[in-house]
């Protein structure tokens, strides 16, 4: 009798994770609005540098990272490398969330990754705190209900990834683009890959930049060669007075399967208002030299790193950072502070983190039967934070609850 009131309770969870009236979803987007304000505030809205003055805010962030993985479970590696300068060492924070196929050929991996340093001369809330608070509530919410997974998620906070100019005193990394990826993928995702009998690699979900959103006419810079490379984007951007409300994903023909996916699950959410684009590249391999030149600005991302090796997939997510509204101006500056956050701004970035979850649980193939209850949404349903005029979403929770009971009291 125990064992089957634990299967009835079990279903009811599930049911109600996965049959979700839209205005508690809604409510559940502030929820983890209000936890990426707190964590970009509090942990990433100062210069995260490796210069001596900069140093202690960047190891804060760092130790807050990995304590972060910890407190979800995860496996954690800190990653040190060596940089361009003798004396500064990097540090990447991994943190690994197994699945039933880990350690084996048959494993099929996803990697999130977004770098938490910045330029010297700047707070960096936006490029990239926007990035990496995202990144740390996506797999905060991949876990809190404790699922089972069949395969793996990897999850990185990249160092280094900031590419400055040339200056032997100071700089780390001048001479390349995104030393910390490189060190990660050189010497760590590649060993890794090659001990555990080389699985598959899904793709690498880099956020960079995802935060800003402005409604306001003119505020999307729309670049002549980004209306060449996407025009069906370019156009729906026109024909809303060129705002800046989209998230783009840019991949390849490649990645076509894991941006469709991606943005299936965007549109199932709460807020239409918020958009996504796919920025796709005609490009079906690894970019030829022709190829890089002709798309020469977006091979200058981490994603350039997996698009340059056979069997690896990446897909990079921006916001168009310097090219809409006040980044226009504040990019790689002091002024991408905290004063540019707001309640829309937040929601958006909230919709990024809920999506790539699902995205998540998805590939990943989490068995819900093994989910426990997400607290969050039990507050919520206690509460009654459910809108007027919705009655009938809320009875269909009531009604669950009731055939819960019921059921339990059959069992007993």
């Amino acid at each position: 009798m125990w064992r089957f009131a634990g299967l009835i309770s079990v279903f009811v969870q599930v049911v109600l994770v996965y049959s979700l009236p839209s205005n508690i979803e809604e409510t559940l987007f502030n929820v983890t609005g209000e936890n990426l304000r707190n964590i970009i505030e509090d942990k990433f809205s100062q210069p995260r540098h490796h210069l001596e003055s900069l140093s202690d805010y960047k190891d804060d962030a760092r130790q807050f990272i990995k304590d972060q993985f910890e407190l979800f479970g995860l496996e954690v590696i800190i990653h040190s490398f060596s940089t361009e300068h003798d004396m500064i060492e990097g540090s990447n924070v991994i943190g690994v969330l197994e699945g039933d196929m880990s350690g084996t050929p048959d494993d099929k991996i996803t990697l999130v990754l977004a770098h938490y340093d910045t330029y010297r001369h700047t707070s960096g809330v936006d490029d990239n705190g926007s990035g990496v608070a995202a990144m740390l509530e996506i797999a905060k919410e991949l876990t809190k209900q404790e699922c089972n997974h069949k395969y793996t998620t990897v999850f990185a906070a990249i160092d280094m990834d900031v590419k400055e100019s040339a200056d032997k005193v100071r700089s780390a990394c001048y001479s390349r683009i995104a030393c910390g990826t490189s060190a990660f993928m050189l010497s760590w995702l590649k060993p890794y890959l090659e001990e555990v009998g080389n699985p598959i690699l899904n793709v690498a979900l880099i956020l960079e930049s995802i935060m800003n959103y402005d409604t306001t006419p003119e505020s999307q810079i729309i670049p002549t060669k980004f209306k060449s490379t996407f025009p069906s984007a370019a156009t729906e951007v026109e024909a809303n007075q060129n705002r800046g409300v989209f998230l783009g994903m840019i991949g390849r023909r490649l990645e076509s399967d894991v941006t469709t996916k991606i943005a299936e699950h965007w549109k199932s959410l709460p807020n239409p208002e918020f958009v996504i684009h796919k920025l796709e590249l005609p490009i079906d391999a690894i970019p030829n030299q022709i190829e890089q030149t002709l798309y020469q600005e977006y091979m200058l991302n981490s994603n350039f790193f997996f698009w340059n090796e056979e069997g690896m997939k990446a897909v990079y997510f921006t916001d168009t950072r310097q090219s809409r509204g006040i980044m226009n101006e504040c990019y790689r500056m002091m002024c991408d502070d905290v004063h540019t956050i707001t309640d829309e701004k937040l929601q958006f970035l909230a919709k990024t983190v809920h999506s790539l979850k699902n995205y998540l649980h998805d590939f990943s193939e989490t068995d819900p039967t093994t989910c426990k209850q997400d607290e969050d949404i039990e507050l919520v349903v206690q509460a009654g934070q459910v809108e007027a005029g919705d009655d009938a979403n809320y009875q269909r929770v009531s009604y669950v609850t009731m055939v819960t009971m019921v059921l339990l009291s059959i069992a007993f």
